[in-house]
């Protein structure tokens, strides 16, 4: 008799646990009505950038757009932009996403809070920064290499295949900034035994001189391609990018679509003082007509 009202109280109890979740879960589910962005996972939040970077190259408000990103309580908006479109060119993601989000960062740089650009689609804004970084600015905890805050945005292996490769698709919505194609205007060779080797370095200016953000890089050698984009790293320069070559491999470099292309890129030999011999870099700047 004991056996058998132990065995309905434990009856009693599953089905009242299973009718209450059954309440709970299908009859009168949880609803998180103005959840905050702020709360949402990581990838949620990542996903909730590039929606607002892409929205912002369709209406050019950068106001609107930095009130939105205020809502994740980045501690550093701009960094975070720049390292998401790092990661998504590094896994072979969405290039267009990759520009977007490269663009916003480069704009929310240069412009001031409270001032609100607006930019066709697929242009960058070209308001100068009060005090725009030079070359030789203060690196930051995450980017620090030497007298320039850098992080390579591909790195070849030995056998010149670098770390991110991808054919892009850019839509015709995302298309590279109109105008003239880009022309090389200025290269010379970087030895700087406190940069990173054989590095090599673009910086890419409009018509009218400003720096331009989110303009593809297109890097060839024998056997192997790959693309990259500039505004990667605002704390250096809206129209700067960078790519880790292989010594004793030839690239050749091409900016935006029919841009010029600039062959027989190689990391040229530099001597450190006490006569050792270390692979320097390039570096080449572009203008368009």
């Amino acid at each position: 008799m004991e056996g058998g009202r132990r065995w309905y109280l434990l009856t009693g109890l599953v089905f009242g646990l299973g009718l209450g979740l059954l309440v709970a879960w299908v009859f009168y589910p949880v609803q998180y009505v103005d959840s905050s962005p702020y709360s949402l996972s990581e990838n949620s939040k990542e996903g909730y950038r590039s929606l607002i970077a892409q929205a912002y190259l369709v209406d050019g408000d950068l106001e609107r757009a930095r009130q939105r990103l205020a809502l994740l309580r980045d501690t550093s908006p701009v960094q975070v932009l720049a390292d998401q479109a790092q990661r998504l060119v590094a896994k072979n993601g969405s290039p267009q996403e990759a520009r977007a989000l490269a663009q916003l960062a480069a704009d929310l740089q240069q412009a001031p809070a409270g001032t609100a650009v607006r930019t066709p689609v697929g242009q960058a804004s070209h308001t100068p920064p009060p005090d725009r970084p030079t070359k030789q600015a203060t690196p930051s905890p995450t980017l620090e290499l030497g007298q320039v805050v850098l992080t390579p945005t591909s790195k070849p292996s030995n056998t010149p295949k670098p770390i991110a490769t991808f054919t892009p698709r850019v839509t015709a919505a995302f298309s590279p900034t109109p105008g003239a194609p880009f022309a090389l205007k200025e290269k010379h060779k970087v030895c700087d035994p406190k940069l990173p080797n054989a590095l090599l370095q673009v910086e890419v200016h409009d018509g009218a001189g400003q720096p331009e953000a989110a303009v593809r890089v297109d890097v060839t050698w024998n056997g192997g391609q790959d693309s990259f984009y500039t505004g990667l790293f605002p704390n250096v320069d809206a129209g700067y990018a960078d790519f880790s070559m292989t010594s004793g491999v030839t690239y050749s470099l091409q900016v935006g679509d029919g841009g010029e292309l600039v062959p027989k890129l190689e990391a040229p030999e530099c001597k450190n003082t006490d006569g050792s011999i270390y692979p320097g870099g390039w570096f080449l700047t572009f203008d368009q007509p």
